[in-house]
């Protein structure tokens, strides 16, 4: 068990497109292409996309950032449109912030607002957001992202706030070094279930404004 979990620290989440994770039972698929903001989204239905989790997990002998990354599978199975302004999965739609609000609060984090600008101010008082100057390089900034972190971009529509959008980093491949993310994108935008509240490709070529990211208190890898 040792040897697993110092393999996993050196690979990343070995879950990721056309891997299995050993320790959780984790199966993607394979193909994403299109594009969007910070991330690649898949144009339709994507066959070759499936994304299949482990039955019935036990959250007691998962790390909980595998538990953070069951419970986005779990929402992105629900094939959700993205909605701006929604807050209820349950009426068919959500927000980026919406997303994010559900999934912490699902795993016990309670106190997280309800926009990405409010959610940006609680992570930055919370301690180890990592801010991007204007003379630092996006590129290096998502080689250093970590499964957990969430990730801010300012600049995806008209606010007056920095921040205007946020999702969910889940991990990479270590096989292609293909990053991938969870949240909601905007009506154009759809993942590997074919919807937009669902896991993304992302593109660090994106020429939208990365602000920030870090570890949600209390879920570290």
């Amino acid at each position: 068990m040792k040897q697993l979990m110092k393999r996993r620290e050196r690979m990343g989440w070995m879950s990721l497109i056309g891997l299995v994770c050993l320790s959780s039972g984790w199966v993607y698929g394979q193909k994403q292409t299109g594009g969007g903001v910070g991330v690649m989204a898949a144009s339709g239905a994507v066959s070759q996309a499936v994304v299949s989790a482990p039955q019935g997990p036990n959250f007691s002998q998962m790390s909980r950032v595998d538990e953070l990354r069951w419970r986005c599978h779990q929402l992105a199975a629900k094939k959700l449109d993205y909605r701006f302004g929604g807050a209820n999965p349950d009426k068919g739609g959500l927000d980026c912030s919406a997303t994010v609000q559900h999934i912490l609060k699902e795993m016990g984090v309670n106190d997280v607002p309800r926009t990405s600008f409010t959610q940006y101010q609680w992570l930055a008082q919370k301690g180890g957001l990592k801010k991007i100057r204007f003379w630092s390089s996006p590129k290096k900034a998502y080689a250093k992202m970590k499964p957990g972190d969430l990730v801010f971009w300012g600049k995806t529509y008209r606010s007056g706030n920095k921040v205007t959008h946020v999702m969910i980093y889940l991990g990479q491949n270590p096989k292609t070094g293909r990053q991938y993310m969870f949240g909601a994108r905007g009506s154009k935008s759809k993942g590997h279930h074919g919807a937009g509240v669902d896991v993304f490709e992302m593109n660090p070529n994106s020429k939208s404004k990365l602000v920030a990211y870090g570890p949600i208190p209390g879920i570290r890898e």
